[in-house]
């Protein structure tokens, strides 16, 4: 039995397994991702499709690494926020500012190029990209740095477009988040983020958020025990952004930039 409830102050959403409210510290359980995506870390432009994975990396496993426990899901709508719950704990951050992208299009990278320096595989539905500038300068600005990220297919006007997030060794998150770069039209193209736990079972969603034109917004996750502490319950995510391929010129292109979570050091 799940409720849901809602804290104004923090703009907070609350899934709760068997229990009530939340404050910074709230809990969750977490997803099982085992399968590795592909292993080399060779960059090429968006217009070379050789190399794509199509595989989430999602499977049932009983990871050692992942809480058990009942939790507590509080979804999170600033950074400022989601850094103050997991204060005790460090925060990873991948903000693709490493990727060469001098070229003129969109670079390909592989799915595990930060598996060894963060820990992370990022596995889009048809690749993964990334540029600093995904043709409309307006419109997409990074958060932190020159690049921003996009999940293939590069077809101009196709949609569907998901990232699956899991850790190496098949870890669990204390928390994870994204920024969401123009995110201006969700009643049109849709961005959001699940989250789910060891057992691929979903443990929270968001989604319907909108930014400014041309602005970033933060949606992230913390997962909580009883006690209000920061449990390792999220295996896995799900994000979503937009509806079309970021340079397309109809619906809603979104990028992301800056993928932050919290795991053991």
């Amino acid at each position: 039995m799940i409720a849901v409830f809602i804290l104004a102050c923090h703009q907070a959403e609350t899934f709760t397994f068997e229990k009530t409210t939340s404050s910074p510290s709230q809990s969750t359980n977490s997803p099982d991702p085992t399968q590795d995506p592909s292993s080399s870390n060779n960059e090429s432009p968006s217009n070379n499709d050789s190399g794509v994975n199509n595989d989430s990396g999602i499977s049932s496993s009983d990871s050692p690494h992942c809480f058990r426990g009942d939790v507590r899901i509080v979804s999170i709508d600033l950074r400022s926020d989601f850094e103050s719950y997991l204060s005790g704990s460090p925060i990873v951050i991948v903000d693709f500012d490493d990727v060469n992208t001098s070229s003129e299009d969109p670079v390909f990278i592989e799915a595990d190029r930060y598996a060894e320096s963060h820990n992370v595989y990022i596995t889009g539905t048809d690749g993964q990209y990334v540029d600093d500038e995904f043709l409309w300068t307006s419109d997409y600005n990074s958060t932190s740095g020159t690049n921003m990220y996009a999940p293939g297919p590069i077809e101009i006007d196709g949609g569907g477009y998901t990232s699956m997030v899991h850790f190496k060794d098949n870890d669990c998150a204390y928390g994870i988040g994204v920024m969401f770069i123009d995110a201006d039209f969700p009643e049109i193209g849709p961005s959001g983020i699940e989250i789910f736990d060891s057992n691929n079972d979903l443990l929270g969603s968001t989604s319907q958020f909108s930014s400014e034109n041309g602005e970033a917004v933060f949606r992230g996750f913390v997962a909580l025990d009883e006690h209000n502490t920061p449990v390792k319950s999220i295996a896995s995510s799900r994000i979503n952004n937009g509806n079309v391929w970021p340079t397309s010129s109809c619906c809603d292109g979104v990028v992301l930039d800056d993928l932050m979570f919290a795991l053991d050091e």
